[in-house]
């Protein structure tokens, strides 16, 4: 009996360090023929963009010498465009909108010595104002897309007009809720008040940014399956030059058979590509970064699988035009609100010492992404 426990606990650590061995050199490692791909759809794209989205304010407040490190860890990773938000607040009774000149104005300055592009996320609260009666969205847009492109002129390359604008448009969940609704694709239900208010918004921010800077790029974004909002603003007088979409672990591996339910899936890639625009990739990253909310605990190998399996099906399509990872960063202050899972969704980790100074350490998934940005660079 002895004899067999002892042969029981050999072969149990024999496994267990085949395991370790594996997940060591084999697992979360990028194949030859998927760095490869990666080269070679940069060098029949030119164009192609490797980016990620960042903040000014992304670690309580702006502060000029982390701004620096965040530039400074950019350029490690590697891409050549920078994701950000014009940091404002909107106040109410009456309308008002306060721009933090200071954080846009030097954080937009260095990325654009640094020579990066700049993608400018240019938003109000479009859903806070739909209720508000004889409100004139497109002229609050159109002051807005003005403001931003005069002020950003030959810096900021691309103007985002809102965010996921798909599901800004979308019937609100509360059941309370009334208003008229029509009809998308799937029977989804969008509220007519906030679609008009949408469209408003966009007409204005196209507006003020096309008059202002005729040369930038206009971008809007979506998420889920809502292809179909982005056909109807089309329709109905938008422009952009390019379609950015939002994709995360929990909407699969596969953008070609996107999950609709009831066991049908559509071809999501080929949607956006019917638009006509260049398709970027403008979200993407495992749900919840780094945090595995199936094992409750912080993971960085589920983190970095995912960009592992997800990137080369994407370059396959040879449709996508540029991939945007979401967020760089870790947000230690989202942890205070919303639950320590919520703190980790980065390619980078940050700790803040007593005296509230942040330090950063790459994860696993910030080196896979930046051996498929180097390996499109080579």
């Amino acid at each position: 009996m002895k004899k067999f426990l002892g042969i029981c606990l050999i072969l149990s650590s024999v496994i267990l360090l085949s395991v370790v061995i594996y997940i060591t050199f084999f697992e979360n490692k990028i194949s030859a023929n998927d760095l490869d791909l990666a080269k070679g759809v940069v060098q029949d794209n030119p164009d192609f963009i490797w980016g990620a989205t960042t903040s000014s304010y992304q670690f309580d407040g702006y502060n000029e010498k982390t701004a620096q490190k965040q530039i400074d860890i950019i350029n490690d990773l590697g891409i050549n465009t920078v994701r950000l938000a014009l940091e404002r607040e909107v106040s109410f009774n009456p309308f008002k909108i306060n721009y933090d000149k200071k954080a846009n104005d030097d954080f937009i300055a260095r990325l654009a010595k640094d020579k990066k592009n700049i993608v400018l996320v240019v938003d109000g609260d479009i859903i806070d104002t739909a209720d508000i009666k004889n409100f004139n969205q497109e002229n609050i847009g159109y002051q807005m897309g003005l403001y931003a492109a005069r002020r950003y002129k030959d810096k900021v390359k691309y103007f985002q007009i809102a965010n996921e604008v798909t599901g800004t448009a979308i019937k609100p969940s509360d059941s309370t809720w009334s208003g008229p609704t029509f009809k998308g694709d799937y029977n989804i239900e969008y509220s007519t008040d906030r679609y008009n208010s949408l469209l408003a918004w966009l007409k204005g921010l196209q507006r003020g940014i096309r008059e202002t800077d005729p040369k930038a790029k206009i971008v809007i974004s979506g998420h889920w399956h809502l292809y179909f909002i982005i056909n109807k603003l089309i329709q109905d007088g938008i422009d952009p030059d390019v379609i950015g979409w939002a994709w995360y672990s929990d909407d699969g591996l596969d953008i070609t058979q996107r999950d609709i339910g009831d066991g049908q899936s559509v071809n999501l890639i080929q949607k956006l590509k019917s638009f006509k625009r260049p398709v970027w990739i403008i979200e993407t990253n495992s749900t919840k970064g780094s945090y595995n909310e199936k094992a409750g605990r912080v993971d960085e190998n589920y983190q970095a699988s995912f960009f592992i399996k997800f990137i080369p099906n994407l370059l396959k399509t040879g449709m996508v035009d540029g991939i945007f990872a979401f967020p760089l960063f870790d947000t230690p202050v989202f942890a205070d609100n919303r639950g320590d899972s919520e703190s980790h969704w980065g390619l980078v980790k940050v700790k803040k010492d007593l005296e509230g100074n942040p330090s950063f350490q790459s994860k696993k998934a910030f080196e896979i992404f930046r051996d498929f940005i180097l390996a499109g660079q080579k």
